[in-house]
């Protein structure tokens, strides 16, 4: 793969997301991937007996979503009826980061308000819990079946018998995704085939088989849990000015008072000791992390921060391994930097740092904005929220700190996103359904043809 520096990366910023893929249906129709539970058309006799299945006749009931909709409700609403609108002042002509070769610097898009920034969070795919939500502990049915390409599947179906049809809540997992769908029907018969090839149309299910055992379900359960991302851990670090070096940066024993303001800006100061929330790997028993962490609660998530300066300082260790080591391991890292000189991202030696989001603050009436930009590694596609048009500054509130939390968990899910993250968490997935495949599918379990 070639490596190119940032400045020969050219990226359009849009006020909205880039078109999704197309996929091709059974029937020879293309439509979005973003849009293909849409179709609520019955299924043809003709479609019936090409399949060569017996198909029943079935609709779909309203969207089929692949991953639930976790964004925090105040973020659906409008901004504008609750947030000021203070005058943003003129931003300094200052780059917060330096082109840097196998990274890409995000440009500025053309939005002058900032309150017409769309937040929401996407590729949900690592935080939906379909399964311990709507099928554990309730009655329904769980199949296993296998396909020589993609390898062994799960397909759950809880059915919901109404005066005159069936409502079938469905879920396919697979090594790379979970599927969801409620179809209506007029029988439960010989739909457990049908649904898989509408929930993927690459899955072709030769045999299905029923498993009755009830520790199946505690094993999905289980199973849906470790590949569940309910919360982030993101690392904070202070770049006091003039530094350019990882060394400096880490060993900043204390940060200044504006980075102590943005530090109350994300998240509230908690004691570790005996803290029994999301801890993002810091110790909670003996202290041998800190004292106090930054942590906060945004929407459905828990947000573990690892400040640099909050993290243990060692003057006998100029490297300052003890905060490189959890820093270091962040996908997402937001640097606070003073001065004018711009971040270089390729300052930390880490394989495990993709995204910098840089912030420098600013002064102006007595008020405090901020100014940021974004950078990853080329193997990171583009995310959102946007960043609003060169110049515009955020103010010190609730607005800045929305942005860059669902900047950061955006941030992340598109790093996972990428080959080198995807690969490995689509293995776990594959060697885990392999796994309940083996030990579950064996006779006398029913076959469903």
């Amino acid at each position: 793969m070639k490596i190119r520096p940032a400045a020969k990366k050219s990226r359009k910023r849009q006020d909205t997301p880039p078109k999704s893929r197309k996929v091709h249906f059974r029937d020879g129709n293309t439509s979005p991937k973003k849009e293909r539970g849409k179709r609520m058309s019955i299924i043809s006799p003709m479609r019936i007996r090409s399949s060569g299945i017996n198909r029943p006749i079935m609709t779909r009931e309203g969207e089929c979503y692949k991953y639930s909709n976790l964004t925090p409700d105040f973020l659906n609403q409008d901004l504008r009826t609750y947030l000021p609108e203070p005058k943003s002042p003129e931003s300094p002509n200052t780059n917060l980061i330096e082109i840097c070769e196998g990274y890409w610097i995000e440009e500025y898009s053309d939005i002058e308000n900032i309150h017409d920034i769309r937040m929401s969070v996407n590729n949900q795919k690592f935080s939906n819990r379909w399964y311990n939500e709507h099928f554990y502990g309730k009655e329904h049915k769980n199949f296993i079946g296998n396909d020589k390409e993609y390898g062994p599947f799960i397909l759950s179906l809880k059915f919901k018998r109404m005066e005159d049809h069936i409502v079938i809540t469905s879920l396919l997992k697979t090594y790379k995704e979970d599927v969801n769908c409620v179809f209506n029907s007029i029988s439960e018969k010989n739909v457990a085939k049908y649904i898989v090839m509408e929930l993927d149309d690459c899955i072709v299910p030769r045999k299905l088989k029923y498993i009755k055992d009830p520790s199946f379900e505690e094993e999905l359960s289980r199973f849906e849990s470790e590949h569940h991302v309910p919360n982030f851990k993101f690392g904070v670090l202070y770049c006091k000015e003039g530094q350019t070096t990882e060394e400096e940066m880490f060993s900043n024993e204390h940060g200044s008072l504006a980075f102590i303001t943005f530090l109350e800006l994300l998240g509230d100061y908690v004691t570790l000791s005996g803290f029994e929330k999301f801890r993002g790997g810091l110790d909670t028993k003996y202290n041998s992390t800190g004292e106090k962490s930054l942590y906060t609660e945004w929407g459905n998530y828990e947000i573990m921060y690892h400040v640099s300066t909050l993290l243990p300082y060692s003057s006998s260790n100029p490297q300052q391994l003890n905060r490189k080591r959890h820093l270091g391991n962040d996908i997402v890292t937001i640097i606070f930097k003073e001065g004018n000189i711009p971040y270089k991202p390729n300052t930390i030696a880490s394989t495990f740092n993709h995204i910098y989001i840089v912030v420098q603050h600013f002064e102006e009436n007595g008020k405090t904005w901020y100014k940021i930009n974004c950078c990853s590694k080329n193997a990171v596609n583009e995310f959102g929220p946007y960043l609003p048009k060169e110049g515009v500054l955020f103010p010190h509130g609730e607005l800045a700190r929305n942005f860059l939390i669902c900047k950061a968990i955006n941030a992340e899910r598109n790093a996972l996103h990428s080959q080198e993250f995807e690969h490995t968490i689509n293995e776990s997935r594959i060697y885990k359904l392999k796994c309940l495949r083996d030990k579950y599918v064996k006779p006398p379990n029913k076959t469903v043809i």
